[in-house]
């Protein structure tokens, strides 16, 4: 049997609007596209590839964007344990993720640790087999 530890200490999840051209959708979260970072006044994205993941996206509105199948708002895990879906290169236990640029994560290749900065987003399990990490954002 394998631990399960999704969510804990997650709470209080944060509302947060989606953006317009890189948002998230119900098809992302479905596929664990969720890391997602700040694009603007409590505003999240999918980002850059290399920018510092902010979050879990755990629920997108039903309303969308004008013109779009974007929804407008998401609920974002900021804190706690969150699984997500990985591309190359491989996160690796004890190391540190960063953005894909398109909701998944990847090891981070930047310096984790800066004099009074805390990194976010430590990994404590991989799982080949399915292309998902269980990360500390502690």
């Amino acid at each position: 049997m394998k631990p399960n530890n999704e969510g804990f200490g997650a709470g209080p999840f944060l509302s947060m609007a989606n953006s317009k051209e890189d948002g998230f959708t119900e098809h992302d979260l479905q596929v664990l596209a969720t890391a997602c970072c700040l694009s603007g006044n409590n505003e999240v994205s999918k980002g850059t590839a290399g920018q510092a993941v902010f979050g879990a996206v755990r629920w997108v509105s039903s309303g969308c964007h004008e013109g779009t199948d974007r929804p407008l708002m998401t609920s974002v895990q900021a804190d706690g344990l969150v699984r997500f879906g990985y591309t190359e290169p491989v996160p690796v236990v004890d190391g540190f993720i960063e953005t894909a640029g398109d909701g998944l994560v990847c090891r981070s290749r930047g310096i984790p640790m800066h004099p009074g900065v805390l990194f976010h987003g430590r990994v404590i399990a991989v799982d080949p087999a399915e292309k998902k990490c269980d990360v500390w954002l502690g």
